[in-house]
């Protein structure tokens, strides 16, 4: 699946704790995003994300850590969505049409020869 740059903002808890934290998404695909914070997360940690991909567009998604990795202070997490709904794919597909349109034609083609 494609990932597309994104820099919306997102507020995430981990597991059914209260506490909710700042990130910002770093890149999102319709199966996950890379997620930047200031926080440590586990890989496997479970954890629940509101994501402002846009100014008119919100996703509610849960998910787990798959990786992380630090570079230059900057702590980033790939998180991969649980089941995620039909509404929020199309959201998110929305959003890759309208910012990269190329890209997603070219994925959705690929090796498609057409007369």
């Amino acid at each position: 699946m494609p990932r597309w740059n994104a820099q919306g903002r997102c507020v995430y808890r981990v597991n059914n704790d209260s506490i909710s934290h700042d990130g910002h998404v770093k890149d999102i695909s319709c199966s996950g995003v890379c997620l930047t914070t200031s926080q440590n997360l586990r890989i496997d940690q479970k954890i629940h994300l509101t994501i402002h991909i846009s100014d008119n567009d919100v996703v509610r998604v849960s998910g787990a850590v798959v990786w992380k990795r630090v570079i230059y202070s900057e702590n980033m997490f790939g998180i991969r969505f649980f089941n995620a709904s039909c509404e929020t794919e199309d959201t998110i597909l929305q959003y890759a049409l309208y910012t990269n349109r190329e890209a997603l034609v070219s994925y959705w083609f690929d090796g498609w020869k057409g007369k």
